[in-house]
């Protein structure tokens, strides 16, 4: 009878002491959910990020189209290359954007240049506090009732993930 009473005491006490390990562990994780959740992390990541100043040429970013139109580095020859940082994915999608947005810009200067088109502003009538975009025509794209070709920009690069990664 003895051994079964100690028996009893013994695992009530372990039950009451892992009961209150459990309240323990759950105070301990609602605290770290707590902490962790008053963490910024956008900010954390800048912690140790150089500048986001890129810059403003393909030139300045060591990069030139070569015959084949391929987007390549003009010391090594290789393709951009995305993960120019490591552990740094917020500054190499800021830079892939930058990046992204002067290679915009010299597409339009190719499609003006090369292929003799003009940039319209549409509406064509519009206010100076309206929204605008713009299209290119051909110099023969207003005459022409044979042949129409259309080119829709899918993607902005405005730094809303569109990136390898992003």
């Amino acid at each position: 009878m003895r051994v079964n009473y100690y028996s009893c005491i013994f695992i009530s006490l372990w039950l009451n002491m892992a009961q209150l390990g459990g309240q323990e562990e759950k105070e301990k994780t609602t605290a770290l959910k707590d902490l962790l959740s008053r963490i910024d992390l956008d900010e954390l990541m800048k912690k140790d990020e150089p500048p986001l100043s890129f810059p403003k040429t393909l030139e300045e970013f060591e990069y030139a189209f070569n015959d084949e139109g391929q987007l390549r580095h003009i010391t090594t020859g290789e393709p951009f290359v995305f993960n120019y940082r490591e552990d740094l994915h917020r500054w190499n999608q800021k830079r892939y954007e930058a990046l992204g947005e002067i290679i915009t810009q010299h597409v339009y200067k190719l499609l003006e240049k090369e292929c003799n088109m003009t940039k319209e502003i549409l509406p064509v009538d519009a206010a100076e506090d309206e929204p605008k975009s713009f299209i290119y025509l051909s110099e023969d794209a207003l005459s022409n009732p044979d042949k129409l070709l259309v080119l829709i920009q899918g993607a902005a690069w405005s730094g809303r993930g569109s990136g390898p990664g992003g």
